[in-house]
């Protein structure tokens, strides 16, 4: 289990990815328009499955139900990589 709460350890991943994305704006539009313009299927997907699985397993770390389903949508409501 971890030591921190399920909440303070989730906003620090946020908070963590909004300073990524802020604190690099030309960056962050640079790569959103790489992403969507390039094909890049089969690394996009490979990335996109471990990002899955991370999430995956920082939910049931917390045993929240169904992480993995839980852990597809999350990924899903997220622009990609």
């Amino acid at each position: 289990m971890n030591k921190r709460s399920f909440e303070d350890s989730l906003r620090a991943m946020i908070d963590s990815a909004v300073d990524h994305k802020l604190g690099r704006p030309r960056l962050a539009l640079s790569l959103e328009y790489a992403q969507a313009t390039l094909p890049l299927g089969e690394e996009t997907f490979d990335f996109s499955v471990k990002i899955v699985e991370r999430v995956a397993a920082f939910f049931a770390g917390y045993e929240i139900p169904n992480a993995d389903i839980a852990a597809r949508s999350v990924v899903a409501l997220s622009p990609a990589p």
